[in-house]
């Protein structure tokens, strides 16, 4: 999901001319959400007879089944409209962004040793993690075509490229048979989605 608010003004470059180029700078605010799924996130079980002090060894894992990622922030850009005076118009823009990223996902396993031992144990995993000071860039491109004086069909695509700097990450861990844990983790996120679209008005 992605929402994005901009404030701009228009400025005309040809003013008095047959042909039409507009640069709109602007500022906004922009939030960016996605949360993806794993389709088969509980993989075979895995059972071994070759177990230390034990007859087997058996462990199911439960492997990261969602993760969440949101980046929010202001951003500043702008784009042209082109206007040649025939059928065709073009508009090209782009904007530098300022950005805070949330994380979060989280993962378990649980071991089953068998005789003499018997035991169980099983732990969970969630690893969080927030951060401010990143950077965005993204760039779109459009092209639309007049069909007569009611309606033109478009072409449009975009790219958000975000990239995080390196910040620390916290890890929660739960064991049935041991304290709780927090550890801190070195963590870098990427971020790239490429969308297009047709559009008729």
């Amino acid at each position: 999901a992605d929402g994005e608010g901009r404030f701009g003004y228009c400025v005309n470059l040809t003013d008095g001319r047959l042909y039409k180029v507009l640069l709109i700078p602007f500022l906004g605010f922009s939030g960016h959400w996605e949360s993806l799924e794993r389709q088969n996130p509980k993989p075979a079980e895995y059972t071994s007879s070759a177990a230390i002090d034990a007859s087997s060894y058996t462990m199911s894992s439960q492997l990261p089944g969602r993760l969440n990622l949101t980046w929010y922030g202001f951003l500043l850009g702008g784009f042209f409209h082109i206007d040649p005076g025939h059928s065709m118009l073009f508009d090209v823009g782009y904007h530098y962004s300022w950005l805070h990223v949330r994380f979060h996902t989280h993962w378990a396993n649980e071991v089953l040793l068998g005789s003499p031992l018997f035991t169980s144990q099983s732990t969970s995993d969630a690893l969080k993690a927030k951060s401010g000071g990143n950077v965005g860039h993204t760039g779109w491109a459009q092209v639309t075509g007049r069909l007569n004086r009611g309606w033109q069909v478009g072409l449009g695509a975009l790219i958000h490229y975000f990239a995080s700097r390196d910040f620390t990450a916290t890890e929660y861990q739960h064991t049935s048979m041991g304290p709780n844990t927090k550890t801190a983790e070195k963590l870098k996120i990427r971020w790239t989605a490429i969308s297009g679209w047709v559009s008729l008005s």
